[in-house]
């Protein structure tokens, strides 16, 4: 691209002049590259400036291809079919079926309200679980081996009504072999080689002498991915501490339930950790984030809830709530994450910010206004020569958009000098080298077609210094002592310029001298 530009201008000019590039910059967004050069066309034989050029050069397109959004399209479906994918568990309910499920709350029997709360949790679940039945305690005569355990149904798709129906005919009669149980559903969901998990239901403890702390530690160390969330109904604390242990030991869920009402509750609240898709586990999310926002500026959103891993918060326009109409950035979450950074459009208008769960199902939104600021620089009215200082400024922020410092009352590049500092997207401060030479000086807000679009007039501190007892001649490579007076500053020096240059040399060849003094080294 540079070599490009240096023969087409060299092309226009013919021998008569040449070219310089002065300097050469990069900036970035997420779609663009542009290469800014400054080019001054000189008068070879008069060693002049003739014309001095910003030149704008693009790299890759601005907006992105047709064929490359197809692209990122197919690449977004198949993460969210990856992600969607990944949802799907199978999950065994292992319902305790042995005579002690006849006990009664309020008047009910603790199978019938079990049954019940297992009923409902199937009737309200979502497609990402794939349920199967388990029961211990159903059959006569295979007490004695504790052996009274049997899968009724395997975990497959759509089995929740065929489940329903087992449900009803079972009938509480043995004893309790949890451990036995928990071991069974753990082989048939395949648990050495695949995610696995298993919600109990029991009114009491292993009566089978199975030391349930050390199965869950079996289990969580054979396992892939093994979890046992164990819900005590009508239990008492001892018993309690007997089981709690296998659910803590898978890193599941213990809850205790002691009537109709927490056995549901406690249920949902199981089936909502395995399931970020379930309608126990769809809650509302409250937004944080102002209601105006200045555009193509970074701004910071908060939200409060249940974060699942694959949420995400994104931006949209004209009452779209999908992810695929999103514009600009999409935060991808993690579970537990609470904040995050987005971009604000670069067009002004009305907006929603819209929290999205890993399902596709919206959580929440919020509308806001996105504005353009009044164009506007400001830097201190004196400052140091040669030196970086931070200046401010506000504006449309288009990309490509520069500020600069020029003599006072020109523009950029006309009269040949500027310093370029690009503008940052992430605030309103830019850093800018200031002019060695005192004087008054425009700090300018400059469009990316050239327009000044603001300006603030500044003036450069002179810095006061003289030189004393310099010898009139000295020998080359010899060491010579001078005096000075003036201000003390660091970064001033004292140094050998060629007579009437103002760049500092690396090599000192013979001849006639100026002894100055500046504030800093400007040629290294």
């Amino acid at each position: 691209m540079k070599i490009s530009i240096f023969l087409v201008i060299l092309a226009v000019l013919g021998l008569g002049g040449y070219v310089i590039f002065q300097k050469y910059y990069h900036k970035q967004d997420k779609n663009t590259t542009n290469q800014v050069v400054n080019v001054n066309i000189v008068d070879k034989t008069k060693q002049k400036t003739k014309v001095s050029k910003k030149l704008h050069i693009k790299e890759k397109e601005t907006k992105i291809s047709p064929k490359k959004q197809e692209i990122e399209k197919d690449e977004n479906k198949k993460q969210e079919n990856e992600e969607k994918k990944n949802l799907e568990q199978n999950i065994i309910l292992v319902l305790d079926a042995s005579g002690s499920m006849w006990g009664k709350i309020e008047n009910k029997p603790k199978i019938q309200i079990a049954k019940d709360a297992v009923k409902k949790i199937l009737n309200n679940s979502g497609k990402n679980l794939n349920f199967g039945l388990e029961i211990y305690g159903d059959k006569k005569g295979v007490d004695k081996n504790c052996e009274n355990i049997e899968v009724l149904i395997e975990p497959q798709k759509n089995k929740n009504k065929e489940i329903i129906q087992k449900l009803d005919s079972i009938d509480p009669k043995g004893k309790t072999p949890i451990g036995n149980a928990i071991l069974k559903a753990a082989r048939v969901l395949d648990y050495k080689n695949q995610k696995a998990t298993v919600v109990l239901i029991s009114d009491g403890i292993d009566t089978c002498s199975s030391d349930l702390c050390q199965v869950g530690k079996d289990l969580e160390k054979d396992g892939v991915d093994f979890t046992a969330h164990i819900i005590g109904f009508d239990m008492t604390k001892e018993q309690e501490k007997g089981i709690e242990c296998l659910a803590h030991e898978t890193g599941g869920l213990f809850l205790s339930a002691k009537n109709t009402d927490e056995l549901n509750k406690a249920l949902a609240k199981s089936i909502k950790k395995i399931d970020p898709c379930s309608k126990e586990a769809l809650e509302n999310i409250e937004f944080s984030a102002s209601d105006k926002l200045e555009n193509n500026k970074k701004f910071k959103v908060s939200w409060q809830g249940d974060v699942n891993d694959g949420d995400k918060v994104f931006i949209t326009k004209n009452d779209s709530k999908e992810v695929k109409d999103a514009l600009g950035e999409v935060l991808h979450l993690k579970k537990g994450q609470k904040e995050g950074e987005l971009f604000a459009p670069n067009t002004p208008g009305k907006y929603s910010l819209v929290y999205s769960s890993i399902c596709g199902v919206t959580l929440n939104e919020k509308t806001f206004e996105v504005y353009v600021p009044s164009n506007k620089v400001e830097i201190a009215p004196v400052v140091e020569p040669g030196i970086n200082i931070e200046v401010s400024w506000s504006g449309a922020n288009d990309y490509g958009d520069d500020v600069a410092i020029v003599p006072k009352g020109a523009s950029l590049w006309k009269e040949g000098w500027g310093i370029v500092s690009f503008l940052e997207e992430k605030n309103g401060i830019s850093k800018i080298e200031t002019p060695r030479k005192a004087g008054e000086y425009d700090l300018i807000y400059l469009s990316t077609d050239e327009k000044v679009l603001a300006r603030k007039t500044f003036r450069v501190r002179e810095i006061k210094g003289k030189l004393l007892g310099v010898p009139d001649i000295v020998k080359k490579n010899e060491a010579f002592n001078v005096r000075w007076e003036g201000e003390e500053n660091d970064g001033n020096i004292i140094t050998i310029l060629p007579k009437d240059s103002v760049n500092w040399q690396k090599h000192t060849p013979n001849g006639l001298y100026n002894i100055s003094s500046s504030r800093q080294c400007w040629c290294v």
